[in-house]
């Protein structure tokens, strides 16, 4: 017995929705996956990102620890000197820059390491000073001092003050101390050798 026109046309209809039926719950099965394969994408992402942020930590004045996240700016600041896997060029900040330059022009790599150092170094008894302000410290110190640059005492901060010194040996090493306004000593005794001094005319 054959089916009526009306109820093929129904059998039909019904066929056709269960296609829909199942073609959109597989939609919303790639939906689904494709929501969690996003997910997984942003966390693998998240934790990637963690896996390359550096925390360092510091001990504080008073005894404590501080962690914080490193970056080439705040390590720079605190005195790391970084380098680039495959560069080998050293990154400069601006002072270590401006001493680069000054000791190109005045004394060489011992120069430079003398105003990185910010101190004259002894070296075999005698202080080694390369700046003005390294020979006024070692003046009023006292003892054995060696110039290994010449020195512009115009370059003091604050300006130069006559110092009394007693038992002094100064090596001028063939260099000159110039642009004094005032005497390099109120009093003196001791050895002074190989040394030239250049005087400003000072208007106060």
């Amino acid at each position: 017995m054959g089916l009526s026109s009306s109820q093929a046309r129904l059998l039909n209809l019904t066929s056709r929705m269960h296609q829909i039926e199942y073609k959109a719950a597989k939609l919303e099965a790639e939906k689904l996956r494709m929501a969690n394969k996003s997910r997984r994408v942003y966390q693998e992402y998240q934790n990637a990102l963690e896996q390359t942020k550096i925390q360092v930590s510091f001990v504080q004045s008073d005894g404590s620890i501080d962690y914080m996240d490193a970056t080439y700016n705040n390590l720079v600041e605190r005195g790391y000197d970084l380098r680039f896997e495959g560069e080998d060029k050293v990154r400069l900040t601006e002072s270590q820059a401006a001493h680069f330059e000054l000791a190109k022009k005045e004394g060489g790599k011992e120069y430079y390491a003398a105003l990185e150092a910010g101190r004259a170094e002894t070296v075999n008894g005698y202080r080694e000073v390369f700046t003005s302000e390294q020979l006024a410290n070692a003046l009023a110190g006292g003892g054995n001092i060696r110039l290994m640059a010449d020195i512009d005492m115009s370059k003091v901060e604050g300006g130069y003050s006559s110092k009394n010194v007693s038992n002094i040996t100064l090596d001028g090493n063939g260099h000159t101390i110039t642009n004094l306004t005032t005497a390099l000593f109120g009093s003196f005794s001791g050895n002074i050798s190989n040394l030239q001094l250049h005087f400003r005319k000072h208007y106060g």
